[in-house]
């Protein structure tokens, strides 16, 4: 079957950043699965973040000192980062 591919920019207020939003490659999925909630998530969708903001400044303005403290508190963030920068 046939699969189209988008590409989104999203674009976040640093208010919601200070308060703790990343994108993740599962927080992408979840807001595509929310609107095409029929959809089969294993075979019909996919979602990855291909481009994110320097992650020792979204760790700062969130209050941490870095990146490597800031993935210390989200694991599930670290592993898509980690399959992010394998491709």
């Amino acid at each position: 079957m046939a699969k189209f591919k988008w590409t989104v920019e999203f674009e976040v207020d640093e208010v919601w950043v200070a308060d703790g939003f990343i994108m993740t490659n599962q927080r992408a999925l979840d807001m595509l699965a929310a609107d095409l909630g029929w959809a089969d998530i294993g075979s019909e969708l996919s979602a990855k973040v291909i481009l994110h903001p320097d992650l020792d400044s979204v760790a700062k303005f969130q209050g941490y000192k870095d990146a490597k403290h800031m993935l210390r508190d989200y694991p599930q963030l670290q592993k898509d980062l980690l399959a992010h920068d394998a491709h």
